[in-house]
């Protein structure tokens, strides 16, 4: 997880100045949005290794990780942690989300 927020942190940084943010609002924005991210992506991976697996709860979860992520820029992991969302049946959901996890990370 830490190299997805690392990932993130350098989107952001690019994203926010791209925007026309001066770098002294940015980074207290960054600070915030990295311990925003540890938290959140830490709740979703109990919440992933939880059994039996709480739907709703998975899904407020994977809702706060795309609008934080989609506010710093990082579109592309929003967009598809946002489409596992929409997947009913569980078990292929979350085996979505590992590999969409490690994939962030760079693992794979």
């Amino acid at each position: 997880m830490r190299r997805i927020v690392e990932r993130t942190e350098t989107i952001a940084m690019e994203y926010l100045t791209g925007l026309g943010f001066p770098a002294d609002q940015v980074q207290p924005l960054i600070d915030q949005a990295r311990k925003d991210m540890v938290e959140e992506l830490g709740r979703l991976d109990r919440l992933r290794r939880a059994d039996p697996a709480d739907p709703e709860a998975l899904d407020r979860s994977l809702h706060a990780l795309k609008g934080l992520l989609f506010n710093l820029g990082d579109h592309d992991l929003a967009e598809k942690l946002e489409s596992l969302r929409h997947e009913e049946d569980i078990p292929a959901m979350l085996s979505k989300l590992d590999r969409i996890l490690k994939e962030a990370a760079g693992i794979v």
